[in-house]
């Protein structure tokens, strides 16, 4: 690898934050070989490398697979097209056919790196000279892989294996050095993070459960805010609860719960391991123990044998539960699952109907929480900046998305940091306000709410 013209890379990632996890590790590890990344929307001509980082929950994910390889492949074809992910899996003959230059499956991906630069060896720490542009502010860090729980209707477990727990030793490494770097909030990810340490139990000494490790993060590192990915309600026990409350606002007060459905009959056909009573005990004991907490959550709707009384239920629960945030998936059928072969196959345009139902309350379910933060000071992650209207978006600890004005200068100075901003009026998918700039440093700047429809 020449020093005058380092090698180009790009990555493009499809999917979860496990996905993005792995993407923005691979990114970091070709930064500090002397790579130079490009983003996803920079032109191709001179790129050497193109990364494809995929998904096939969801039939639609696959299609989206399929159309970004075809359409990366034709926009550069002298490029070296690497394609890996969760598609990878399932689809090995259609990638031949598109004649991939290189396929890596899911365990093998942290060896794309070596590939691209392999007479390069990583001896030193990351600086933050070293740390890639392109990636999240908000670090993802992955803690554990695979699934075992044998939803009817998903095919994860058959392209992911089984739980695999991240080493303790090397997740706290691991933010260690993203804190070093500027990252004041770390998200811990995985395919199942409720399960991290269950194939630890049968080795001395080590850390053996999710609050477990969390206590030794906050213990060992100087991360300001962690965040939990998406977690079943079943493996959401006291011990966890008391860890998130005692921990203030080192640990974001949001926990993203899969509901999937409120009907008992469809759980059961899902093979989920809760009924509706179960989940929302488990709620009511969580909110009773933290009652400033946000959840957000996942539903399916048009499942096989769905009927109307079952979506019923589902919308009555998702109304009484009060959700700050909704995410609907219509059924997607994936061949090699049992729900795959299951009678009663929910007509298409049901299964829209029902997504149209769910999403509307969700968008008033989720207005309704973004307006009751108005007046509120937030601690907002400063991650994206539109260089345009010279404003500033980030994340909330309970989840909404914040915009603020700021310099360039001082954003690239912020980036990463959490900031307090006073939300003074709701705006787009989110709330419009002002940096409290006595908490940092400096003066509070003279802006007016009503100047927001001439800068953006």
């Amino acid at each position: 690898m020449s020093p005058e013209k380092p090698v180009k890379f790009v990555i493009h990632t499809i999917g979860c934050k496990t996905n993005q996890a792995e993407s923005d590790d691979i990114a970091r590890q070709l930064v500090l070989k002397g790579c130079s990344q490009a983003d996803p929307s920079d032109d191709l001509c001179d790129i050497d490398y193109i990364i494809i980082n995929t998904c096939t929950v969801t039939s639609a994910a696959d299609r989206k697979a399929r159309h970004l390889i075809r359409k990366l492949k034709s926009a550069s074809p002298k490029s070296k097209l690497i394609i890996t992910g969760c598609f990878v899996e399932l689809n090995k003959e259609l990638l031949e056919e598109i004649s991939a230059d290189f396929i890596f499956s899911n365990n093998k991906k942290n060896e794309i790196a070596d590939l691209i630069c392999p007479e390069v060896s990583v001896k030193a720490e990351p600086t933050a000279a070293a740390e890639p542009q392109h990636i999240h502010s908000r670090a993802f860090v992955k803690i554990q892989d695979g699934c075992r729980q044998g939803c009817s209707y998903c095919i994860v477990p058959q392209v992911r294996g089984p739980y695999l727990s991240t080493d303790p030793i090397r997740i706290i490494d691991d933010i260690k050095n993203l804190v070093s770097l500027g990252h004041d909030e770390i998200v811990l990810t995985g395919i199942h993070i409720g399960k991290f340490g269950i194939d630890l139990l049968s080795i001395k000494d080590k850390i053996k459960t999710l609050p477990e490790l969390v206590l030794e993060i906050l213990k060992n590192t100087g991360v300001k805010r962690l965040r939990l990915s998406s977690i079943e309600i079943n493996e959401i026990g006291q011990s966890l609860i008391g860890v998130i409350r005692n921990n203030g606002p080192r640990i974001a007060p949001h926990l993203h719960i899969p509901l999937q459905s409120g009907s008992d009959n469809v759980l059961k056909a899902m093979n989920r391991k809760y009924d509706s009573g179960f989940f929302i005990s488990a709620v009511e004991r969580i909110k009773k123990a933290i009652p400033h907490i946000t959840l957000t959550t996942d539903v399916i709707v048009g499942f096989p044998g769905e009927t109307g009384q079952d979506f019923a239920k589902t919308v009555e629960m998702v109304k009484n539960i009060d959700f700050s945030r909704l995410h609907v998936f219509k059924y997607s059928k994936r061949p090699g699952t049992k729900a795959a072969t299951m009678d009663g196959q929910v007509q298409e345009n049901i299964k829209t109907e029902r997504s149209r139902i769910l999403r509307d309350m969700g968008f008033s379910l989720r207005n309704s929480f973004i307006a009751s933060n108005t007046g509120k000071k937030l601690d907002v992650v400063c991650e994206e900046y539109d260089r345009k209207s010279s404003i500033a978006a980030g994340t909330s600890e309970n989840y909404i998305k914040v915009y603020f004005r700021l310099s360039f200068e001082e954003y690239n100075l912020k980036k990463g940091k959490i900031l307090t901003v006073f939300a003074k009026s709701q705006y787009m998918d989110g709330l419009y306000g002002e940096m409290v700039w006595q908490n940092m440093g400096g003066d509070t700047p003279e802006h007016d709410i009503a100047d927001i429809a001439n800068i953006l």
